[in-house]
């Protein structure tokens, strides 16, 4: 996994966990605010309703069938991503910028991003996954005053065949920084970690986002 954190780099048993410095100028193009076009006005044309009904009908049945509703969060645009394979919420006028195999969102406000990342991960697991990345920080010491807030496996609140979240904090530039991470195997070979980071001090602000951007997400 490579994770976007701080001023270090970490070598997390066969992960690597790169830590470098992410607030510098962002590159990239702020997200529209997501408005879609308004509904049209129905029409007068009784046989031309009846045909559109009917192609939209399921076979057997006589209902309509319904289009799949796209994930919607206040303040939040969902935002396809198809060069890198995926879709999230994210959060109206972040910045986006790539870095290797990281897509960032980066708030034009405050030093919180948001990250999605599709290196490869060295087991299906997930929850040993972030295990093994935990220790490896612990035996490092590289990242100071680390503390554990989360390790918790979530395969079932999710639909993917292996999910863990590991939410931690640590001491970075004299400041106190945080980080929840994601990490999922979406199907066999394919990997994903989608972080939320940013300062303590900034962190219950976006509760419901930072929720809402994690749980959204679809490879």
């Amino acid at each position: 996994m490579v994770l976007t954190l701080g001023l270090a780099l970490v070598v997390a048993g066969a992960a690597v966990l790169v830590v470098v410095d992410p607030w510098g100028a962002p590159t990239g193009t702020a997200l529209s605010d997501g408005s879609g076009p308004g509904d049209g006005a129905p029409s007068d044309d009784a046989d031309a309703a009846d045909t559109t009904a009917a192609a939209d009908a399921t076979p057997g049945t006589g209902q309509t069938q319904e289009e799949p509703q796209e994930p919607a969060h206040s303040g939040m645009t969902w935002t396809p991503d198809p060069e890198n394979g995926f879709s999230i919420l994210v959060p109206d006028g972040w910045i986006r910028r790539v870095d290797g195999t990281s897509v960032f969102y980066d708030s034009p406000t405050d030093a919180t991003y948001l990250q999605i990342d599709s290196a490869e991960h060295p087991t299906e697991d997930e929850y040993q996954h972030v295990l093994d990345q935990e220790q490896g920080v612990i035996d490092s010491g590289r990242l100071p005053d680390y503390r554990r807030i989360l390790v918790e496996d979530v395969t079932d609140r999710t639909p993917f065949q292996s999910a863990a979240d590991w939410e931690f904090g640590w001491t970075g530039d004299g400041q106190q920084r945080r980080v929840l991470a994601r990490n999922i195997t979406a199907s066999p070979g394919v990997y994903y970690t989608v972080a939320w980071a940013g300062l303590e001090g900034d962190w219950a602000g976006y509760e419901d986002m930072r929720a809402a951007a994690l749980d959204s997400f679809a490879p």
